[in-house]
């Protein structure tokens, strides 16, 4: 599967039937997926805030299947209406796209949440409640979300938790006859899924994912995660699990969850079954709020489209009306000054530290995991293991292939201008079809492995169209090798194993023997201060070297 950028300009205009127009001027990216692509958008008239979902008209013309999921979708948004569900205002089309106008809401995913640490019981207990009010109206309403997650879980400002994004969703009385396809996130997945069998209790799909994120809000991760993919498949065909003996877990979000993760489907409660259950019904002293929540940031999302359409909302378009049905939009902001394409800030979480705070600058600290922990060549190209468990190469060419640490799909980058990834889920290609780079990248991570136990294992699931960290190019000389990041960090590897990373945006760096040392940040200014016969001042001027021949070459 590939992910393509929609064409959308910088200003959507809907004219209606009745000669009026809706307006809609473009701030930010706040997700992204294969076929579709989420934004903030502010209503011209209203000055109101939407979440716009903007679905391709050219991916979904490519398969009849492809047409009924978009048609499925926009029917059961337009037609759902509760307050755990994330509403759907209208919906309309033009040349390009298909757009969904949606309630906005301003808080994190649950899964960002969890980013912070484990959830506590009382918030994981106002967390589910939600989400099974929500299934349980969609189930009576004979509707199968069929993609219930952490990531599609969103707060709103009255910190009240909402389900979003129906591309999966069907109606039951269109499953009639019909077997499980394998799709959605692996860890997931349920038994009869992964068995493609009969749709007979399809709702029964959505209250096994339930279990499995109330299993990872508490834990921190899968019931089912193993080593690898077919590992983590074959444990969820066994319906087999443990919980951390490390984790304090109350026998009644045990038994909640264990009376969910039951293989068979027929013995799996109904959503409003589990609302009866003693754990939800547990009265919680305190009152949880998890739109305010001291764990949750507010409005911490990171834009992913250029500054200038971050501030539309001062620029809006002046409108002058020609007659009843046609008007002229001019956007104070050209088309050529905004770029939607801009590039896509790589995943941030507690394990991957792309920036370093001021305040950081007298801690010491390990090698944050989106560096490099081990590298070798291939001929004139690159492979690398970063400290998460991400794999990547480097080719001659300048293209880059890097696949997620669960070894689901690959993204590639064709070459050093590419900002936009093309998607290959891992287990749609075979044999003769799979390309000769994806084979050696898999091939590289296979070697890897032997040492990756260093590290932990991958908890998170990896959204596929979300950009990965990886090596942009590689520059080297007999004494070091310079890695440069999709981010702009540095990383340089020295012959004795000292490693030198700068952390471009802030303007520090520091100095690591070992993957295992600490060390301690350093202002850049405070080179010309260093003693002229150190060590350090030698590499870093070694560095400095490489960085110039790495500009040469127009990476």
């Amino acid at each position: 599967m590939f992910y393509q950028q929609s064409h959308v300009p910088p200003v959507v205009v809907n004219n209606q039937e009745d000669g009026t127009q809706n307006v809609f001027v473009l701030n930010e990216e706040l997700g992204h997926g294969s076929f579709a692509t989420v934004y903030r958008v502010i209503h011209q008239k209203t000055s109101m805030t939407y979440a716009m979902k903007v679905l391709s008209k050219e991916q979904y013309s490519k398969s009849r299947k492809s047409a009924e999921k978009l048609k499925n979708e926009i029917e059961i948004q337009n037609t759902v209406d509760h307050p755990n569900i994330v509403g759907s205002k209208f919906s309309f089309s033009d040349q390009h796209n298909h757009y969904l106008i949606l309630e906005y809401c301003p808080g994190k995913t649950i899964r960002e949440y969890l980013r912070h640490g484990r959830i506590k019981e009382s918030e994981t207990r106002k967390i589910l409640k939600d989400v099974i009010q929500g299934v349980a109206y969609l189930h009576d309403h004979q509707i199968t979300h069929y993609d219930l997650k952490l990531e599609n879980f969103i707060i709103d400002s009255s910190g009240n938790v909402k389900i979003a994004d129906f591309g999966l969703s069907v109606f039951q009385k269109n499953e009639e006859g019909k077997k499980y396809s394998i799709c959605g996130t692996p860890n997931y997945l349920c038994p009869e899924v992964l068995s493609k069998e009969s749709r007979e209790e399809s709702s029964k799909v959505d209250i096994w994912t339930i279990g499995v994120s109330a299993f990872i809000m508490l834990t921190g991760k899968g019931p089912f995660e193993g080593a690898t993919r077919e590992m983590t498949f074959e444990n969820i065909r066994k319906g087999e699990f443990d919980f951390p003996q490390e984790i304090s877990i109350s026998e009644e979000a045990k038994d909640f969850i264990k009376t969910i993760l039951q293989a068979d489907p027929r013995k799996r409660p109904t959503a409003k079954e589990l609302l009866n259950h003693p754990f939800l019904m547990k009265i919680d002293k305190e009152t949880v709020n998890l739109y305010r929540s001291n764990n949750l940031p507010q409005l911490n999302r990171s834009p992913r489209v250029s500054q200038k359409v971050q501030n539309a909302k001062k620029c809006l378009p002046q409108i002058t009306t020609n007659s009843p049905r046609q008007a002229i939009v001019k956007p104070v902001i050209s088309p050529r000054q905004v770029n939607l394409k801009a590039s896509v800030s790589p995943r941030n979480d507690n394990n991957r530290k792309s920036t370093v705070k001021n305040s950081d600058q007298k801690k010491s600290f390990n090698i944050p995991n989106n560096f490099i922990s081990r590298a070798c060549f291939y001929k004139d190209d690159l492979g690398y293991l970063l400290g998460d468990g991400t794999v990547g190469m480097c080719f001659k060419d300048r293209s880059c292939i890097v696949m997620d640490p669960n070894e689901q799909f690959v993204q590639i980058y064709k070459n050093q201008y590419s900002n936009v990834p093309e998607v290959v889920q891992l287990f749609e290609t075979n044999g003769e079809n799979e390309l000769k780079n994806i084979s050696l990248v898999k091939k590289m991570a296979k070697s890897f492995k032997k040492i990756r136990f260093s590290y932990d294992q991958p908890s998170d699931d990896y959204e596929p169209s979300t950009p990965l960290h990886f090596v942009r190019c590689f520059v080297k000389n007999d004494d070091c090798v310079l890695f440069k990041f999709n981010d702009k960090n540095l990383q340089v590897n020295f012959n004795d194993h000292m490693k030198l990373i700068i952390f471009w945006n802030t303007k520090k760096m520091c100095f690591f023997r070992s993957i295992k040392e600490k060390s301690v940040l350093l202002d850049l200014k405070s080179v010309a201060s260093m003693n002229s016969n150190s060590e350090e001042l030698k590499k870093f001027k070694n560095a400095k070297i490489l960085l110039s021949n790495l500009a040469l070459t127009i990476c």
